[in-house]
């Protein structure tokens, strides 16, 4: 719901010369969605059984399924995207 309302109000703004527009908020909208997908991750992810209950902190995942890859994937898609929006922003 929140990466709709950050593309909603996006589009409002490119719309009516507000502020921020589809260039800022982009790239937070897109990271919020990769982050909310972790917990389905982490389940999808598990070598081993998963009983709900269990902590799922503690369970063995595949490398695409960890922390690093979860962080590192937020970080690209973050940083990437504002840089990629401030390059063409320099370049009109």
């Amino acid at each position: 719901m929140l990466c709709v309302g950050l593309i909603g109000y996006a589009a409002c703004n490119e719309l009516t010369d507000g502020f921020l527009g589809m260039r800022a908020l982009l790239p937070l909208a897109l990271s919020t969605v990769w982050s909310g997908m972790w917990p389905a991750m982490q389940c999808w992810g598990t070598k081993s059984l998963y009983f709900p209950g269990l902590p799922i902190e503690q369970q063995d995942v595949e490398w695409w399924a960890n922390g690093y890859s979860q962080w590192g994937g937020f970080a690209v898609l973050l940083i990437g995207g504002y840089a990629i929006g401030y390059y063409t922003w320099r370049a009109r």
